[in-house]
């Protein structure tokens, strides 16, 4: 299935551009396109409904990471080391470029606001889903203008993020040309380096963040209008509840 949590665009491509003989049978955009639907089907039971809905979640969260918008080279950074110095500890640890922008950049958030926050001695200040989308939210994005973007535009900010993900400038450089990264397809790449392997450094962790909090954000909004759609054109005892709302409606304005 994990496929399914990616979208590929080789360079020089984009999404409007990428030819359909090289596009993945099984990609993150099968999930996104074809799971809606399905979840107002009535021959689907409710545990299936349930996992479709689970995997769109993920899904939809998964193609904001820039990253999941593959390059065909190095497995969405999987395949690309590098060295991050946990906040906590200052201990530089061997890790890779996917896992930084899955993980680390959201624990090193949460290390500043428990760091920031003051509690009693030996009490921990709790970082979770509600703090972080406390976090999130409180930079709002119009609503209409972020959720009405057409998927392939998902993937092509993603696309154009890597110029400030990759740590040598990106989408400014073939992905062959990383000596810290290997090839997905010989497990090795013939340019790959360990004395070229960077560190991150702070400047690129605090340039980071605000583009976690907004990639974060336009995910939500986007699956919020996902579920908003869904919803409108689920049957309810024969109808749907955009009938139900243009029948309220008109008897509002009749009354007026």
């Amino acid at each position: 299935f994990t496929a399914f949590h990616f979208f590929v665009i080789p360079p020089p491509f984009t999404s409007a551009t990428l030819a359909a003989s090289i596009r993945a049978v099984r990609d993150a955009d099968t999930i996104i396109s074809q799971v809606p639907p399905l979840l107002t089907q009535a021959k689907l039971s409710r545990e299936q409904k349930m996992i479709l809905f689970r995997y769109l979640v993920h899904v939809v969260g998964d193609v904001h990471q820039p990253l999941h918008i593959g390059n065909g080279f190095d497995r969405g950074g999987n395949l690309c080391s590098v060295k991050w110095t946990n906040p906590a500890t200052k201990i530089i640890e061997d890790t890779n470029l996917h896992t930084v922008w899955d993980e680390k950049i959201i624990e090193n958030i949460a290390y500043d606001f428990r760091k920031t926050i003051t509690v009693a001695v030996g009490e921990k200040r709790w970082f979770g889903y509600k703090e972080f989308g406390d976090m999130v939210l409180s930079d709002p994005q119009d609503f209409a203008t972020v959720s009405s973007a057409k998927v392939s535009d998902w993937f092509d900010e993603s696309q154009r993020l890597h110029k400030e993900v990759y740590p040598d400038g990106g989408v400014s450089v073939k992905p062959s040309e990383r000596a810290y990264c290997k090839a997905q397809d010989e497990k090795t790449n013939s340019k790959f380096d360990v004395s070229k392997i960077p560190t991150l450094d702070s400047a690129y962790v605090q340039g980071s963040i605000p583009i976690v909090k907004k990639r974060v954000l336009f995910a939500g909004y986007r699956l919020a209008g996902i579920i908003n759609k869904i919803a409108e054109s689920a049957p309810l005892k024969g109808r749907t509840l955009t009938d139900d709302m243009r029948a309220l409606e008109a008897i509002t304005l009749k009354n007026q």
